[in-house]
């Protein structure tokens, strides 16, 4: 894959970004991408904007106020139903 076009490589910024390019078309878009600072650009926006959007959906404990009410009714119903808690 030589001689990329700039809409080649943007069309696969995602699929470089996760890895799931063969390592042949990933090593040519790598190779563009030294080459050409608005794709560099582009792709390292992408980048960023994924790594915000994980961070932002990120799993957050439960307060623990939260988990001891839970732990309680649970109990509280395994008791009611005759199982063990």
């Amino acid at each position: 894959m030589t001689g990329l076009s700039h809409r080649r490589v943007l069309t696969h910024i995602n699929a470089l970004l996760d890895e799931a390019l063969d390592p042949v078309e990933a090593d040519a878009i790598k190779q563009h991408l030294q080459t050409c600072p608005a794709c560099a650009a582009e792709v390292e926006t992408w980048s960023r904007l994924r790594a915000a959007v994980k961070h932002a959906y990120a799993p957050a404990p439960a307060p623990p106020d939260l988990v001891i009410r839970v732990r309680a009714e649970l109990r509280r119903l395994g008791e009611e139903t005759g199982a063990a808690a």
